[in-house]
């Protein structure tokens, strides 16, 4: 199992584990797991949060997308 420790582009805290059949992502909005890490990430971070604009929602959505192709890249070097 490998586990990472990150910063949302807000700067709140992100913990990310690799599980034998997918993810566990946790901050301080919630919690997921899912098979698909930006699956997890979104539930995790609540992208989908009719509070946050646009642009933080865009901006998620990319740092999403770095980080999970980044981990999925290191865990499948193991």
């Amino acid at each position: 199992m490998r586990q990472w420790h990150s910063y949302l582009p807000d700067g709140h805290a992100i913990h990310v584990r690799r599980l034998a059949d997918g993810w566990h992502v946790a901050c301080e909005h919630g919690q997921a797991t899912s098979s698909d890490l930006q699956t997890a990430f979104a539930a995790a971070v609540g992208l989908d949060d009719r509070h946050r604009d646009d642009r933080d929602k865009a901006r998620l959505r990319e740092w999403i997308e770095q980080h999970a192709e980044q981990m999925v890249r290191e865990s499948s070097d193991e």
